[in-house]
């Protein structure tokens, strides 16, 4: 205004802005008043207030497809070839190391071997020897082969 008032008038909108955003921030943090914004849908997006059609479809394909887990994810590692082959394009390529001793690894393999079913050894397994069993194909191969649920 003091400059010119065309100018006053024209910055306006983004002057009143910039002074109300601290006063909205402050109303809609609060709980009530944000709850009520929250029901009558102001600041809503037009995806919270209605689902996009890609969206259901996709929520309605995963409720289809969806089956009570009653297999371990283990289990279903050495027990199923198509999840076994999804695993196996998840894992990184393995780089040509120098020989170092991975105890996790040398023990998981040992593990595998000795252990007669599934479940035996996935709660025989420690976190770190899991690890590195899910992250051996090989090793992965060798158990499916020899052992059963």
């Amino acid at each position: 205004w003091y400059l010119h008032p065309y100018l006053f008038l024209w910055m306006l909108p983004v002057t009143s802005g910039l002074l109300l955003s601290a006063l909205l921030s402050w109303i809609s943090g609060k709980r009530m008043p944000g709850q009520l914004l929250k029901f009558l849908g102001i600041f809503s997006t037009p995806e919270e207030r209605r689902k996009p059609p890609i969206l259901k479809a996709v929520s309605e394909n995963i409720a289809a497809i969806a089956e009570p887990m009653n297999i371990s994810p283990f289990a279903m590692l050495l027990t199923n070839a198509n999840f076994r082959a999804w695993h196996y394009a998840q894992i990184p390529p393995v780089q040509a190391k120098v020989a170092t001793f991975d105890s996790d690894h040398v023990l998981a393999r040992a593990k595998a071997e000795r252990s007669m079913t599934i479940s035996a050894l996935e709660t025989w397994l420690t976190s770190g020897e899991a690890r590195a069993f899910l992250h051996d194909p090989e090793l992965i191969e060798e158990t499916t082969l020899k052992i059963s649920p």
